[in-house]
C-alpha cells in the first residue's frame, strides 16, 4: 500500500516520566511537604505508587499531586527532549498521549499549549474504577511511531514502530519478558533521537507498508 510520502511520520508520546520528569517533581513536593529529611530521590524509587519513598502514600494523595498547581509550575520537560521538539516540530506532528484524570489532562492541555505549542495532546481519561489500566490501543496511531516508558501501554496498538523508553531504569512496568511483538527498547532520548531522525531521512521507506 503506497502512503502520501509528503506526509509528516506522527509521533505519540507519553507524557509523564517521558516528555516530563513527573515523578522527580512528585518526590519533590513531598519531600517539602513532609519535610523529609534527608530527601528521597529518584533513583531510590522501585515502585509505581511511590510507597518504596513513602510508605504511608495513598492513591488519592498521588492524584491530588498531579492535580495540583505545584506539580505544574515546577515539574520539567526532559531537556533532550525539548530539543529535539524545537529543531522538529514542523518535520513531524507530534502527538502527547497521556493518561490521567480529568483535571490532569485539563492541566497538561495547558501546560503544552504553553511550551510545545504545535503538540496536540491526546487525553485518555482514567475511570476510578480502572486506575490501573493503561491500554491505548483505542488511539490511531497508523503510519506512526509510539514511545512509551510503560510495556503495557505499546501493547495492542497499530503504531509502526513501538520504542520503550526505560531511562536506565528497571522497573516491573517496563519488562519486556514474555513480549510477543516487536518492541525496540531505548534508554536515553539520545538514542530516540537519533532513531526518529533516522525515520525523517528514510521517511519513503519508514512509509512503505510490508
Amino acid at each position: 500500500m503506497n502512503h502520501n510520502q509528503h506526509n509528516k511520520i506522527k509521533l505519540f508520546i507519553d507524557a509523564d516520566d517521558t516528555i516530563l520528569e513527573s515523578s522527580k517533581a512528585f518526590i519533590n513536593i513531598i519531600n517539602r511537604q513532609d519535610n523529609i529529611n534527608p530527601p528521597k530521590t529518584y533513583d531510590e524509587l522501585r515502585d509505581w505508587k511511590y510507597k518504596s519513598l513513602f510508605p504511608y502514600m495513598t492513591n488519592e494523595q498521588i492524584i491530588e499531586v498531579y492535580d495540583s498547581e505545584e506539580f505544574f509550575n515546577i515539574v520539567k520537560i526532559n531537556t533532550d527532549f525539548e530539543k529535539f521538539y524545537f529543531e522538529h516540530e514542523n518535520d513531524f506532528e507530534f502527538y502527547i498521549v497521556t493518561k490521567g484524570h480529568k483535571s490532569n489532562i485539563e492541566h497538561k492541555q495547558k501546560y503544552f499549549e504553553k511550551y510545545l505549542p504545535k503538540a496536540k495532546v491526546v487525553g485518555c481519561h482514567f475511570d476510578s474504577k480502572e486506575v490501573e489500566n493503561f491500554d491505548k490501543s483505542h488511539i490511531d496511531m497508523d503510519y506512526g511511531i509510539q514511545i512509551d516508558d510503560r510495556t503495557d501501554c505499546l501493547m495492542e496498538t497499530n503504531a509502526n514502530i513501538k520504542i520503550l523508553f526505560k531511562n536506565n531504569r528497571n522497573f516491573y512496568w517496563n519488562r519486556t519478558q514474555n513480549i510477543t511483538e516487536p518492541i525496540y527498547i531505548m534508554n536515553s532520548w539520545k538514542e530516540i533521537i537519533e532513531t526518529l531522525e533516522f525515520a525523517l531521512k528514510n521517511t519513503e521507506l519508514f512509509m512503505k507498508r510490508c
